[in-house]
């Protein structure tokens, strides 16, 4: 998960349309892969509420690692 926080955007992979998910599928974190089959998942994802399903496709686990490496960079 720390190496995509620190790779380049270019090389970062390409993020997927909510589209390209399976039937059954709500969200999909995509950095860790972590899916939200039922309403319980999608409390592990961040919320937004002009997303469908009111929330991103980032869970929070991946989002609090992100902001915490973000916030190091501001502060060195």
């Amino acid at each position: 998960m720390e190496a995509w926080l620190l790779t380049p955007l270019e090389e970062r992979p390409t993020q997927k349309r909510v589209t390209d998910l399976p039937p059954g599928i709500l969200r999909r974190c995509t950095i860790c892969g972590k899916e939200a089959i039922d309403e319980m998942d999608l409390e592990k994802f961040v919320k937004r509420p002009r997303d469908p399903h009111g929330r991103m496709n980032l869970c929070k686990d991946c989002h609090n690692a992100n902001s915490r490496v973000k916030k190091k960079r501001m502060w060195k």
